[in-house]
Formats: structure tokens, sequence, C-alpha cells
């Protein structure tokens, strides 16, 4: 596996190049460059990029180009560039820069580290998005808290920003019929780290002191496995005869509006958390949502 500098160094010597040595080619759309490829990721900032393509207003105009800059007139990109050299090269060549902020490594937010990255790379990449945010033409945050919290640890942007919260289809999230049911039913729907998990289970168990209650989780582990079963198996947090609890790795999204509008309350136990795609489907779907109170 390529670690993620020398795929900065590699998009960096293509990017250079191609504005160098590949010719302009005549399109009826505007191309713009976009450090993400579209559904090689999950998660908010592919959402965010395939609302924007799909957009009746843009879609007819707008044409993604992921590995040159050649014959671009703007440049969107998600949580970081490749290096200094993006910036001053998007400027001799006249191309408008947009950075999308996707969140960073918050100090007040210690997490396993046999789930993410060191503590080293972790400083290289804050650095990497506090330059960018001084550097390029505009700035699209999630939510006034993801401004924030860059202001505070990163870099306070005065001017030439935006503000553009996540959003979701609700022909496609909304209410399926109601409930009856007998037991409150939890529903989690994320990807996790032990802390989330344990918080979780930790909470489950008060409920389940005073009431009949079911908790469904949806999701992986962070680091893509599908752990959450067997964790939450091994964990010594419930200790209970019947704890209830059923853990789904992967829902479709076809399928995922119906699944939770047949809960009764969905749990978000993510600290810090930016705009969650998660939390805006479940509210969608007529859910109320119990979530922490930072972020």
């Amino acid at each position: 596996m390529v670690i993620p500098n020398i795929k900065s160094l590699i998009r960096a010597l293509i990017g250079v190049s191609s504005i160098l040595f590949i010719r302009n080619q005549s399109l009826s759309r505007d191309r713009f460059y976009c450090n993400l490829i579209l559904d090689r990721v999950d998660g908010g900032p592919n959402r965010f990029l395939k609302n924007l393509i799909t957009s009746k207003l843009v879609k007819d105009k707008l044409l993604i180009n992921n590995w040159s800059l050649k014959g671009c007139s703007s440049a969107l990109v998600f949580s970081g560039s490749w290096g200094n050299s993006f910036s001053k090269v998007c400027k001799y060549r006249s191309i408008k820069t947009i950075l999308r902020v996707d969140g960073f490594f918050v100090p007040d937010d210690s997490i396993d580290l046999d789930y993410q990255h060191s503590r080293k790379f972790q400083k290289r990449m804050n650095k990497r998005l506090a330059l960018d945010l001084k550097q390029f033409d505009h700035i699209i945050y999630q939510s006034n808290f993801s401004k924030e919290i860059c202001d505070k640890y990163l870099f306070n942007r005065k001017d030439d920003f935006s503000i553009i919260s996540n959003g979701t289809d609700l022909d496609h999230f909304k209410p399926y019929g109601n409930n009856n049911n007998d037991r409150l039913k939890i529903i989690l729907v994320a990807k996790y780290y032990p802390k989330h998990l344990d918080l979780a289970l930790s909470i489950f168990k008060q409920i389940f002191k005073h009431i009949n209650a079911d908790m469904t989780i949806v999701g992986v582990m962070r680091d893509g496995t599908e752990g959450v079963k067997d964790y939450v198996e091994k964990s010594l947090i419930l200790n209970l005869e019947k704890p209830n609890v059923s853990c789904k790795s992967f829902v479709k999204a076809d399928v995922l509006p119906k699944l939770l509008s047949s809960h009764d309350i969905f749990l978000h136990v993510k600290v810090g958390d930016w705009c969650p795609n998660a939390v805006i489907e479940a509210m969608g779907c007529g859910l109320p949502v119990v979530c922490p109170s930072w972020g």
C-alpha cells in the first residue's frame, strides 16, 4: 500500500506535468480539478461531491478531472492539497481554488491509535490543512461548529468562505409507517472507534435497567473491519443475560430509511462531529437524535 505522503507526491508530479505536456481539449462543459475520485470512498465527502455534480444547476455544466489541472478553471480540494506547490501552480494558471474542510485531528478528542494514524501523521496533516486554509481562494465549512473549531486550532479565516451544510434527499429519507413498538428501539449508524462503542454500550446498559429496549448497531470499525459484533460480544460493559443488541455491518441506502423508521431513537456517539450525514438522514426519517453536546 502506498503511504499517504507518497500518494501526494505522485499526484503533485502528475498534476504539474499535466499542465506542461497535455494539450487543452475543447469542451462544452467547464472542467474542474478534484482530488476526490467519486465513489472511491464513502462518507460525507463523497456525498457532497455526488450532490454537487448531480445538481440540476450544474450537472450539464461541470466536468471532473481527477489528475490533471490542464484546462481547468477551478479546483475543488477535500481535506488537504498535495502541498504548497498546489496553490502556487493554480494561482499561476488563474485556477480558482476551493477547499472543502472535512475535519482534522482535534487534540480534545483522543482516539485509539490502533484505529487511527500516528501522532506524527496527524500533526503533518493538520499543518497542511492550516496552510491551505490560508492560501486557497475560498473555503467551504460544513457547519458553524466546523468554522469555529478550525479557527481555534488551525487558522482563523476572516473572509472568502461559505458554510454549506450537508444535504440529503428527503424524498428518499422519510418516515415509513407508524411505530407501535412494545420495546424501545435504538439504532446507531456509523464507523466506530472502540471508545464510541463503549459509550453506546454504557448508555444502553443504563437504559436497559429501566425499560425493555433493543439496540441495532449498523456499520464497521474505523479500520475497515467488520469487527463490531465481535467487539460487542467480548465487551464486559453490558454484563446482561440477554442484552438485545444486534449488529449489521452494512445496510444498502435503498433500504436504510425503512430500517431507521422502524426504530424510536437514533443514537450518535461520535464526539465533535462536524455535520454528520447519518444524523441528517435519521432526522429525515423522523427520528429524535441523541448525541454528545460537543460538535
